[in-house]
């Protein structure tokens, strides 16, 4: 199942795109270093009620593109795996203005399971999955707006 989540940022491009040059340990939400991959949660709802999962990363290098920069990124369960969908997509960074940008996700995500769990997909795990990769894309763009503010408190946000 494909995703596309798109979510501007009030933020200027260039602290941002240095941040994501950086360790993924600084601009990604809770990573922690398993050998060359990462581990992290991903999940849903509030916190004290929030459901997670932790998941196995990895990352490319972060490439250059015409208007901004990517990184590939997959993402299994850590425990379970078979139990869980498998995630490959390219999280983007682009500039939209002298003072905004947009980070992008494009996904796609493979439902464990074969057939049945691609039916149960479609009837309803592919909401929960989007929500999820909501949630994470703005836990993310929470991590790298406050990371950048951190080292440039003088960039201007908005």
């Amino acid at each position: 199942m494909d995703l596309f989540l798109e979510t501007p940022i009030e933020h200027t491009y260039e602290p941002l795109a240095a941040l994501l040059h950086g360790d993924p340990e600084r601009w990604l939400p809770g990573a922690e270093r398993m050998g060359e991959q990462l581990i992290f949660d991903v999940g849903l709802g509030p916190r004290g009620r929030r459901v997670q999962r932790k998941v196995r990363a990895s990352l490319s290098r972060v490439q250059p593109f015409g208007h901004g920069v990517a990184v590939h990124v997959e993402w299994q369960a850590l425990r379970r795996p078979e139990l869980y969908p498998t995630l490959a997509g390219t999280l983007r960074l682009e500039r939209a203005g002298p003072n905004r940008c947009r980070l992008v996700l494009d996904a796609t995500y493979r439902p464990p399971a074969g057939r049945v769990g691609a039916a149960l997909d479609q009837a309803l795990l592919h909401r929960v999955a989007e929500v999820s990769l909501r949630d994470f894309v703005a836990r993310l763009v929470n991590r790298l707006t406050e990371g950048a503010s951190a080292t440039n408190p003088t960039t201007p946000r908005g």
